[in-house]
């Protein structure tokens, strides 16, 4: 069938064209991120008697932008663009898990983050495979090759020559420091994008 120049350019962009009921969850996702963010540097929960960490926020922030995310950027340039497949209704979902534990529960798991258990170590590797995917999906796989590389460094940092040696972790702590730590996924470029950008 003949498509205008219009249609074909919706089809071949980058961003996925939503139906009525995807493009009306895509608008509350994208409307909540700067909402809540307000909220947040107001201190609205503590005028409310909640004390907050700033990494539950951005929990919740990386919680809405992935979804967002995996809703409005289709996986490969062959994906559909007039409807969200299954896998990234699914991928949409993922993050209110993963994020929504740290949103919730974070002031308990920073607190025995030393003696995690290996479900916490799944969720911080799930945490990252999201972001890397999210990453792709927007800046394409530079980032993901510097950013999978400097995972295995620390993994693998003891069997790197001269400066570049130092002590590796287990794939366990690895993987929940990247999770829960103030200074991996929830840190400085986290907190900037999710209070100043």
């Amino acid at each position: 069938p003949f498509t205008t120049m219009g249609e074909e350019k919706k089809q071949s962009g980058k961003y996925r064209t939503l139906g009525p009921v995807s493009g009306w969850v895509s608008k509350i996702l994208l409307s909540a991120i700067p909402v809540c963010c307000i909220l947040f540097i107001i201190d609205i929960p503590t005028y409310l008697g909640h004390m907050l960490y700033k990494q539950q926020y951005l929990g919740l922030f990386l919680a809405l932008f992935l979804s967002s995310t995996f809703l409005n950027i289709p996986m490969t340039k062959s994906a559909p663009r007039d409807r969200v497949p299954w896998y990234d209704i699914i991928l949409a979902i993922i993050p209110f898990v993963i994020f929504g534990n740290i949103a919730l529960f974070y002031a308990d798991l920073v607190l025995t983050a030393g003696f995690a258990t290996l479900d916490v170590a799944i969720m911080g590797f799930i945490a990252v495979m999201l972001i890397f995917e999210a990453a792709r999906r927007v800046a394409g796989y530079p980032l993901i090759i510097i950013g999978g590389l400097l995972v295995l460094y620390a993994r693998f940092a003891y069997l790197m020559p001269g400066l570049l040696n130092a002590m590796g972790v287990s794939w366990k702590r690895l993987f929940v420091t990247l999770y829960l730590d103030p200074n991996s996924l929830l840190g400085i470029p986290t907190g900037v994008a999710g209070t100043m950008v």
